[in-house]
């Protein structure tokens, strides 16, 4: 009898370290996304009828801030520092897994809303304490979601994006906070997907028009300009108004595309009128993250260039936010503006937070007063406190007034008693597209001939 042994002990740890490489984020040492996956898909497997199986996605608020200014170093340093606070945050049993970057998910050991919403906030208290890292200290914050096996998903896929989901509609309803998956959610997920495809289409196909609502002068009644405002006409759903679509222009970076469309559009058009002897000036939205952008100046320039528009007939509609987030280089944007020609309005006055002071720094034209205010004057003698102190003040920082949302003559009346110098309203006209407004800027100067 002949025997040969091998000993495979060596080959046997080789392979149990290879895969515990696998199954391990190489920064923090907790299980990877690999490793996680397999477990929750063994907890959905396995768990009885009747029972959940919970997980919470997390994602670091403000993370690529933080690596950008102090480098990719710092940024593993803290990622780590994080992770090891939010193992401190967990029940016993819970599993903490690092899916790459700085997103994290927690498989639950007991999947109910109520120990996973307590786990949440016990990490979202924790990441309130600044982290100490060398002789700098870093705030930072979390954003999670609650998702539950089988009633917000009945496979790791599906359970893993609701979970995902809920994560973003925590940051986007203001960060550090969580919350816990609804089908109204993946609703609003589904309108964020088919607006990222049909938005950067509809861009791409021109499927977007502008509407021109008149303003006027109320001492004289002639019309002296018209606010663009922007309609989409999409081929599936029909006309889209702006409030439907503008804010996630803004969060997808899309609104640069559009805001540059309509300095096109708007500087065209005002050519045209100026060539048929319509002397009209036309006001454009411009949002704050339009101005974030340092290079929307020129491309006001140059939609004037590309238009022949000399003198500059387009003006530009701000809000308060705009000045908030950074007075100096809104400043600074403004100037150059008026430089090439464009009054500048504050729009919505009266809804925001600018102070009389920053008012009185910054370089405006023409105030107009928000519709709300104006709405409320026949009813509310606070609201017409309101609108007389604000008229007031615009008229002793040397600021023009529009009104706008002006629908009956009584409103006009209290406006024109004020002072004020201009309004826009459906008592004089609705947006209109431009051959509709040319055709009721006709009618209107034939009855002002007959009167």
């Amino acid at each position: 009898l002949i025997c040969s042994g091998t000993d495979i002990t060596e080959e046997r740890r080789a392979q149990e370290r290879l895969t515990e490489l696998a199954n391990t984020d190489s920064l923090t040492g907790l299980a990877n996304r690999n490793a996680i996956q397999d477990k929750i898909r063994a907890a959905i497997s396995s768990a009885p009828d009747g029972v959940s199986v919970g997980i919470l996605f997390l994602d670091l608020d403000n993370f690529k801030k933080v690596n950008d200014h102090y480098g990719h170093v710092f940024g593993d340093r803290l990622i780590k520092d994080v992770s090891a606070a939010v193992g401190t945050c967990l029940n016993e049993g819970d599993t903490l897994a690092r899916l790459g970057g700085d997103e994290f998910i927690v498989l639950a050991a007991t999947g109910t809303v109520a120990s996973l919403e307590a786990t949440a906030q016990r990490i979202l208290d924790r990441l309130r304490t600044p982290f100490s890292l060398g002789l700098v200290e870093v705030y930072t914050g979390c954003s999670i979601g609650i998702a539950l096996c089988p009633e917000h998903g009945d496979s790791l896929e599906s359970l893993i994006r609701s979970a995902d989901t809920a994560m973003y509609v925590a940051k986007d309803e203001g960060k550090r906070t969580y919350r816990v998956f609804s089908q109204e959610m993946d609703r609003k997920v589904a309108e964020y997907m088919w607006l990222d495809t049909n938005l950067r289409r509809g861009i791409d196909e021109g499927q977007f028009t502008l509407y021109y609502q008149p303003k006027l002068s109320i001492s004289t009644g002639a019309v002296t300009g018209a606010e663009a405002l922007i309609r989409w006409n999409s081929p599936e759903r029909g006309q889209i108004m702006p409030t439907e679509f503008i804010r996630y222009a803004e969060e997808s970076g899309l609104i640069g595309h559009l805001g540059r469309w309509v300095m096109q559009t708007a500087a065209a058009q005002a050519a045209r009128w100026k060539a048929a002897g319509l002397n009209l000036r036309v006001a454009i939205n411009v949002s704050a993250r339009q101005l974030v952008d340092t290079a929307v100046v020129r491309h006001f320039a140059e939609a004037l260039q590309q238009a022949a528009l000399d003198p500059c007939l387009v003006d530009l509609e701000l809000t308060e936010s705009c000045l908030i987030e950074d007075e100096a280089a809104a400043i600074q944007l403004i100037t150059q503006f008026r430089q090439l020609g464009a009054q500048v309005h504050l729009d919505d006055f009266g809804t925001g937070y600018s102070s009389l002071s920053q008012l009185g720094r910054i370089p405006l034209d023409v105030i107009k007063l928000d519709r709300s205010f104006v709405r409320s004057i026949n009813e509310n003698t606070k609201a017409q406190a309101l609108v007389r102190s604000m008229v007031a003040v615009a008229q002793e920082l040397n600021f023009k007034v529009v009104a706008e949302g002006i629908e009956t003559e009584a409103e006009e009346a209290f406006m024109k008693g004020l002072g004020v110098e201009y309004v826009q309203g459906f008592l004089y006209g609705q947006p209109m597209p431009a051959v509709e407004f040319e055709q009721w800027l006709r009618e209107r100067q034939k009855l002002r001939l007959i009167a």
